[in-house]
């Protein structure tokens, strides 16, 4: 039985944390698992849900940064500092792991299975596979792939909203260009930076990169910089267009309904 490590980085989970687990722990049937959990700035009560955890369960872990918000205002800061800590963890403690996952646990996985992520072991060439949606792909924000996405493109949304369009203007020109649905019996698309909600990564690839929250002095994606650090290393990363993780989700949802605002 093959070893794998969850990692993710959560913030005021308490209501989704333990459906999330069980879906994951369903589609991973077959492997030995472990959790890895990285926690600051939650509101609720997913500290001592993650401390109970720990001690019913040895194969889970948890670390605490505690309030970050003062000193890392911006989100992908804190995130940044959450996902560096996982990844210096697994790099340091977790080194006969055979693959490593990163999940998201706010209920975003609600459709991931076993037979989608047994797709992803049809192919042998990946060193990061990530994951996919049934509606449209919505994590554009991380996405970088040649001939679909190479820029930010929500820098260029808030840039023409900041100069006078309306977000309607702004959206159609900046975001609705670059959303797609992939079928999933689609090729594997191999590209320079992903997520989208759950992947799963070789250990040497996976400790490749580091998270950085910044470009040209503004806030952007904290994995496009832990991606590139991965791809500049020689490693590859693909979409599993057969790997769902969810048929639809709430950025999706926002996204069709401006898309069909402006259509």
């Amino acid at each position: 039985m093959k070893n794998i490590v969850v990692c993710a980085a959560v913030r005021s989970v308490q209501n989704t944390l333990e459906d999330d687990m069980a879906r994951i722990n369903k589609a991973l049937d077959g492997f030995n698992i472990k959790w890895l959990f990285i926690e600051s700035d939650s509101e609720d009560a997913t500290v001592e849900y993650l401390k109970r955890m720990m001690l019913e369960n040895k194969n889970i872990r948890a670390e605490f940064l505690g309030s970050l918000q003062s000193s890392h205002p911006w989100r992908t800061q804190r995130l940044a500092k959450a996902r560096n800590l996982y990844t210096t963890i697994v790099r340091e403690e977790y080194s006969d792991t055979d693959l490593v996952a990163v999940a998201d646990m706010d209920g975003l996985n609600a459709d991931l299975t076993k037979e989608a992520v047994k797709s992803s072991f049809k192919r042998k060439n990946w060193d990061f596979v990530t994951s996919n949606q049934g509606d449209i792909y919505y994590d554009i924000w991380c996405l970088r792939a040649k001939g679909w996405i190479e820029h930010d493109v929500w820098h260029k949304y808030i840039d023409m909203v900041k100069y006078g369009e309306n977000e309607l203007t702004a959206f159609k020109h900046s975001i609705a260009p670059y959303l797609r649905h992939i079928p999933r019996d689609a090729d594997w698309i191999e590209v320079e930076s992903a997520h989208s909600g759950f992947l799963m990564a070789k250990p040497e690839a996976f400790i490749a990169g580091t998270h950085y929250p910044e470009l040209n002095g503004r806030e952007t994606c904290e994995i496009v910089a832990y991606n590139k650090g991965i791809t500049d290393a020689g490693y590859r990363i693909f979409i599993n267009p057969a790997m769902i993780n969810a048929e639809k989700t709430n950025h999706s949802e926002y996204l069709l309904g401006q898309q069909e605002k402006i259509s």
